[in-house]
């Protein structure tokens, strides 16, 4: 589903468009990866690390 919403948006509207005060696809893709990504690194490597954009 990522890749077809991302498909569907022109560049700009990809990181500007946002319907009733939503963050825009580009800022919530972001998020999910930065998620993401700590998750992996704790499964691989058994260290807890921050999350990116979310300091303690």
């Amino acid at each position: 589903m990522t890749r077809r919403a991302i498909e569907a948006f022109p560049e700009k509207e990809f990181f500007e468009f946002s319907i009733g005060g939503m963050r825009p696809a580009a800022k919530l893709i972001q998020e999910m990866m930065d998620v993401s990504t700590g998750g992996v690194r704790e499964m691989a490597g058994g260290e807890a690390g921050e999350i990116a954009g979310h300091g303690q």
